[in-house]
């Protein structure tokens, strides 16, 4: 699979959007932050922008929480992957990680 630039898709995408921010030290948020974030879509450019995903690998062992727990199935031919630029990665404590 590959996103909105051509670039291939971790296949081991991880739900992020459950972790939060406070919990994490300072090198774990590091890792989270610097992971590419992608967001899915059902084919119709309609996004769960609520919904973020990211490497298992490059962010460790902080989540196993699979998409497809959160209604997302990778594997769907009709999902489009989405990168989310750096610019528009947000985090806070009270509202855990999320994009602009």
């Amino acid at each position: 699979m590959k996103d909105q630039y051509g670039e291939k898709v971790p296949n081991d995408l991880v739900v992020i959007t459950d972790i939060n921010p406070d919990d994490l030290t300072e090198k774990e948020l590091k890792r989270v932050t610097k992971a590419d974030w992608y967001i899915a879509g059902d084919g119709t450019r309609r996004f769960s922008g609520y919904i973020l995903l990211a490497s298992f690998k490059a962010i460790g062992d902080l989540t196993e929480f699979d998409p497809l727990d959160a209604g997302i199935d990778l594997k769907d031919k009709g999902v489009e992957i989405l990168r989310v630029a750096a610019p528009l990665k947000r985090w806070s404590a009270e509202d855990g990680f999320y994009t602009a």
